[in-house]
């Protein structure tokens, strides 16, 4: 039986052996992890073998579970050099267990021999032919709709071992809306949850019962209740067994932290919230849900801090891995596209996950412009995994690029990159709503004006004002450095004052913290210039043409050109035939 680590293997097999003990076959099982340990000596690891086949000769039928036998008789490369002890010792293990079973089959014994392995490569080669590993059962991970169903069954057994478990834990189809939050959980991984929850149960009540008791806590000697906050409390902060060794990527960036932008925000939280949320809703209907998206636009309009912001708020939900385009790209031969394959296979591993390509023109441009092949193999690979024949499953994809047109076209079409959103230099508007959020953070104060506006009127007229004396062309990143220039005259003000103070006395000043006023805002206003130039400007306006909202309107043209009675290039009405 072969299965990934958690998967169950030994679980299953140990069930199916009390089932046969209940009919009267001997079941024996072997740990062979700690029987082939390389302190333990080789003639005492023979001699265990040879006991073990003649006590389960004796008490025929019987039935032997190895338990993980890769670890006694792992696989070898015949003329290896620098052989571990386990790896030394495995062909001479091998070959006595196949004389050990010739015997035991010509003595006629019934004696069914069950070993669990990670996977086929796990166990020497020889042992899979006869009289060893006849028949090879896999054992594959739970689908998306079986884990809330063995999470329940797990919760059951807890009524069994004594568990006052809340009934709507228990109710058919009470946990479908846990398939997102549970997925990429092995067995192993549930098993522990549920303990884990179990643990929550119990620290609650015993904190309930050493306050003197609430009315709601158990008393001492009342069974232990189990509810679905002790679930909820369990999830949190909750990393599978596959997951320990990994980092991913966080942020504190909020998404009420982003000025503008609707449509991108929008677009993106629908692709990654709604399949891990609703994941039991979608994976019933026949619906095919965008796993790729592309967010293009000029440097320093929000594309990085749009996906950080998604980072924070499906905190819990997703993991993300973020890949700079020039990282993965070596020198050496075959490295680049390995390192994509590690990327994608960590992502499987971590599910539901999402990959952040940033700059990803450095990483997959369009295939034939470099002269050593590595970027046209590396856009291959990319092309393999984003639409290839195997489903990648819930990975989700996301790349920013501020040069699509140096992007390799095979990634930009439907399938791959399903949507393609434009983060464009914000309007006045959109600059109003950032300035706003700027001020909030920074705890921005009206101040002393030149009575540029009246007294009364409030901070948002005072930031309407400051927008409209904005350069056209400021961006976001130019907004979010004009706020950090204020700081630092506000910080310098501060600093200037308590000099001259100090010079005017002979007893200093306290610290005095640097606040922020409209005054500073104008000042660094005075020194501010926009990144992007009236150049760049017609450049993007080329470059982002068609990635901009309405860009297709065009469509509607042809259509109406191509109807039946409509204008073509030469003539009115024409008719085609299509052989």
């Amino acid at each position: 039986m072969t299965g990934s680590q958690g998967s169950g293997k030994t679980t299953l097999c140990q069930r199916i052996l009390a089932g046969f003990a209940s009919e009267g076959v001997m079941p024996l099982q072997v740990n062979c992890g700690k029987l082939g340990q390389p302190a333990r000596k080789f003639k005492l690891v023979q001699d265990w073998l040879r006991r073990l086949l003649r006590l389960a000769c004796w008490y025929s039928p019987s039935i032997l579970l190895l338990d993980d036998l890769g670890a006694l008789c792992p696989d070898v490369e015949p003329g290896a050099p620098n052989l571990s002890i386990a790896e030394d010792r495995s062909p001479i293990l091998v070959e006595l267990l196949l004389d050990l079973l010739h015997e035991v089959r010509a003595s006629g014994s019934r004696i069914a021999i069950v070993a669990t392995l990670p996977d086929d490569s796990a166990v020497h080669r020889m042992l899979w032919k006869l009289p060893a590993l006849e028949h090879k059962v896999p054992l594959r991970p739970p689908y998306l709709k079986e884990r809330p169903e063995i999470l329940q069954i797990l919760l059951r057994q807890k009524v069994e071992e004594g568990w006052d478990v809340d009934a709507n834990l228990l109710a058919e189809g009470s946990l479908d809306d846990w398939g997102g939050r549970v997925d990429g959980f092995s067995v192993a991984d549930l098993d522990r949850l549920v303990k884990r929850a179990c643990v929550e149960a119990t620290v609650e009540a015993s904190a309930g019962r050493l306050r003197g008791g609430d009315g709601q806590s158990p008393a001492w000697g009342d069974r232990q209740r189990l509810s679905m906050d002790h679930v909820e409390k369990a999830c949190q902060d909750f990393v599978p067994a596959t997951m320990a060794d990994q980092t991913f990527f966080t942020s504190t960036v909020r998404l009420a932290d982003i000025g503008g932008l609707d449509v991108p925000k929008q677009e993106l939280m629908d692709m990654l919230t709604m399949p891990t949320r609703y994941a039991v809703l979608l994976d019933r209907a026949p619906v095919r849900t965008r796993k790729g998206l592309m967010l293009v636009g000029p440097p320093g309009c929000g594309k990085t801090m749009l996906v950080q912001a998604a980072v924070n708020e499906t905190k819990g939900l997703l993991r993300f891995l973020s890949v700079k385009g020039p990282e993965l790209l070596s020198k050496y031969i075959g490295e680049s596209e390995a390192g994509v394959r590690k990327v994608f296979e960590r992502a499987a591993a971590a599910a539901p996950s999402v990959i952040f390509f940033d700059e990803i023109e450095a990483l997959a441009p369009k295939r034939g412009a470099d002269s050593t092949g590595v970027t046209d193999r590396v856009v291959n690979q990319m092309l393999c995994y984003l639409d290839g024949v195997e489903d990648r499953g819930r990975v989700f994809v996301i790349a920013a690029t501020g040069r699509p047109d140096m992007v390799d076209p095979a990634l930009m079409r439907p399938g791959r990159f399903d949507r393609i959103l434009y983060c464009g230099i914000p309007s006045d508007l959109e600059r109003l709503d950032m300035c706003e959020i700027f001020a909030r953070k920074n705890d921005l104060a009206l101040g002393t004006l030149d009575q540029r506006l009246p007294a009364e009127s409030d901070l948002k007229a005072h930031l309407r004002q400051l927008v409209s004396q904005l350069p056209r062309l400021f961006t976001s990143a130019d907004l979010n450095a004009l706020f950090s220039s204020a700081k630092i005259e506000a910080v310098n003000e501060v600093l200037q004052s308590q000099q001259e103070s100090a010079d005017s006395s002979d007893q200093p000043s306290g610290p005095c913290a640097p606040v922020m006023t409209l005054s500073h805002l104008y000042a660094a206003l005075a020194t501010a210039k926009a990144s992007v130039s009236e150049a760049d400007e017609r450049r993007y306006d080329k470059l982002f043409a068609a990635y901009r909202p309405g860009a297709q309107a065009s469509g509607a043209t042809r259509a109406a050109a191509f109807a039946p009675g409509g204008d073509t290039e030469s003539g009115v009405g024409q008719k085609v035939a299509l052989a």
